[in-house]
């Protein structure tokens, strides 16, 4: 970066987020995502908050309950003892805020997904992976601790990426 570049820059962010600080510049996201995760501090969040979304709380409970989503469905990749399960909680939190950001910008594009749609997604997820039968697909799910719930609020997430 030249320094005529660093000159025009207020002095606040010439000083952090130049090359010449051996810094490099931080990508939007990043710096959307470290606002979304420290500010929420400035604006007394409940106890249980683990992040913010433009006024929207993801609390921990939330996030631990997407651990153990996925904790049963994938027995034994993710466990409470594992010395990287404070990554793997950051991680989830920040594919939460993700997916809470599509969701909001959804909404704002007035894009939405219907009962029936939900529904035909989780059918055709039985057809494809049950040959059709959903008794055992949700049975099977339940046996790993995934309720109808879980199911179709993940499944709605990801349809609306």
């Amino acid at each position: 970066m030249s320094s005529t570049a660093t000159e025009t820059r207020p002095a606040a962010v010439s000083a952090r987020f130049t090359t010449d600080r051996g810094w490099g510049a931080l990508p939007a996201f990043a710096l959307l995502l470290i606002a979304i995760i420290l500010l929420p501090g400035c604006g007394g969040l409940p106890d249980d908050a683990a992040v913010r979304v433009n006024g929207t709380v993801i609390t921990q409970a939330e996030v631990d309950a997407r651990i153990d989503y996925f904790s049963d469905l994938y027995p034994g990749m993710v466990t409470r003892d594992d010395p990287n399960f404070t990554k793997i909680r950051r991680q989830t939190a920040r594919d939460m805020v993700w997916a809470e950001l599509e969701r909001q910008e959804a909404e704002r594009r007035d894009i939405s997904l219907s009962a029936g749609e939900l529904d035909a997604e989780i059918a055709r997820m039985a057809e494809d992976d049950y040959i059709g039968d959903m008794e055992r697909m949700m049975e099977e799910y339940a046996g790993m601790g995934v309720t109808e719930e879980e199911l179709r609020t993940v499944t709605r997430e990801r349809l609306l990426r």
